[in-house]
């Protein structure tokens, strides 16, 4: 038979218990939506002798499975949403579905060549060559500004990831020595909530690799094993973007000591994508822009100053070449020799054939579609639809990776939150048992103090 002590043992321990379980539900409750929170429970276990329920140290359910699933997977996302700005911007520049890029220019051009070639000795139509030229350089110029705007913000996209990146790095590093030294329960799952969240943000910013430590910290490294975070030591990222002719873009990984180490392996998350982004889409394509131009105006000029004029002079250039193949598109600009002497349009290849020769016209109308005006044995269109195209194809590679990734990020979010969400109908249901033992408890309680007072009186 059990002693007044131990019942009131029991029923004590029954209280504690309900009143733990009940704080427990309730802060389950309060950060429902807090970012990386896991629901927690309360250990119960049996007190030796009988002597009723003991609560334990909350515990925090987390399945290290998914979240790393999880951060795998949002590293992916990040890496092709990070692209789709610039490469839409650069994408938009370059498509001339709207009938007023350089496709449409360069036809522009080309027509006008070839109604002054059937009319050689018209004013009126060399004027039309000359103010084509001039629309076409407006178009290479503004597509220029556009791609250069899209090229110089993913740089700047990067080096704003990499400034996030560093001071997440710096927190979790920080959370490590806390959680380390922190009491067991509330404390310490506060800590490791607010680092899971943590790293799910930078999971999405760099492509990770997480590995808990026993002592309760983890090791960060990225996906081609650099280290972010070593305890409580933090790695910073730092992005580098080279100066043309390269005009590359590169990290490095500087250590707490100030060891500098080389980015030699590709990174993931969105500073790896902006990184792709920059080196294999927007920069090549200022460069193969500035190229098309710079060799286009060259062959025109060569071939133009093979022709005579209408008063039979030759040795007149088209355009003003820039000194150099950078920055090119953005200086296509008519020579001092034909800007505003539509007579000195050379159209004819003959002096003797002068004012109605148009052989030099038909040639200079078909530059434009000859191999060869190119380094790399490219026509002028050719070149400019395969820089479309190339762009246009790494933007829905882009696209397509982040909506089949959001897919994937969305079950597994949901598949987390089944497992280590707060269900606020399974809390709330915990606290209406636990308040029903506490009632218990309290009802034992009650009594035994009652019957401890009737035994007191009658000793009396």
């Amino acid at each position: 038979m059990s002693t007044i002590q131990q019942i009131l043992s029991q029923a004590t321990g029954g209280l504690n218990a309900g009143q733990t379980v009940v704080a427990n539900a309730s802060r389950n409750i309060a950060n429902v939506n807090t970012p990386g929170y896991a629901h927690e429970i309360v250990p119960l276990s049996a007190q030796y002798g009988g002597l009723g329920v003991l609560a334990g140290t909350p515990v925090a359910i987390r399945s290290a499975l998914l979240e790393r699933s999880l951060a795998t997977t949002q590293g992916r996302l990040g890496f092709h949403q990070s692209q789709l700005t610039h490469l839409s911007a650069a994408e938009q520049a370059t498509n001339d579905l709207d009938g007023i890029g350089i496709g449409p220019s360069l036809r522009d051009f080309e027509q006008a060549l070839s109604a002054a070639s059937a009319n050689p000795s018209s004013l009126n139509e060399r004027t039309q060559v000359l103010q084509s030229a001039n629309l076409l350089g407006s178009t290479f110029a503004s597509t220029r500004t556009q791609l250069v705007e899209a090229r110089d913000g993913a740089a700047a996209t990067a080096q704003a990831v990499a400034t996030s990146v560093n001071a997440i790095t710096s927190e979790i590093a920080a959370l490590n020595g806390r959680i380390r030294s922190a009491r067991p329960g509330d404390e310490s799952n506060s800590l490791i909530s607010r680092r899971s969240d943590l790293i799910s943000q930078l999971s999405g910013m760099v492509g990770i690799d997480v590995l808990s430590r026993g002592d309760g910290t983890v090791h960060i490294s990225t996906t081609g094993g650099r280290p972010l975070v070593e305890s409580t030591f933090p790695t910073a990222i730092q992005v580098e973007v080279a100066q043309p002719p390269q005009q590359q873009m590169s990290f490095s990984f500087v250590r707490s000591d100030g060891q500098v180490l080389e980015g030699k392996t590709a990174l993931g998350g969105e500073l790896g994508g902006l990184m792709e982004s920059y080196n294999e889409s927007l920069a090549p394509a200022v460069k193969r822009l500035d190229e098309i131009a710079y060799h286009m105006m060259e062959a025109f000029n060569i071939q133009h100053q093979s022709g005579y004029n209408l008063n039979g002079g030759t040795g007149f250039s088209f355009f003003e070449l820039p000194a150099s193949v950078d920055g090119a598109a953005g200086l296509m600009n008519l020579s001092n020799d034909v800007a505003g002497h539509p007579e000195n349009v050379a159209g004819a290849l003959d002096p003797t054939g002068v004012p109605g020769d148009n052989a030099n016209f038909q040639l200079l109308t078909d530059l434009f579609a000859q191999s060869g005006v190119l380094p790399d044995g490219s026509s002028v269109n050719l070149a400019w639809e395969k820089l479309g195209s190339d762009v246009t194809t790494a933007y829905l590679r882009a696209t397509s990776g982040a909506t089949l990734e959001q897919s994937s990020v969305d079950q597994l979010q949901n598949l987390l939150a089944s497992e280590t969400g707060v269900s606020i109908d399974e809390e709330l249901q915990r606290i209406a048992a636990a308040n029903t033992a506490i009632d218990a408890a309290s009802t034992v309680i009650q009594s035994v103090q009652e019957m401890t007072t009737t035994i007191l009186n009658l000793v009396q």
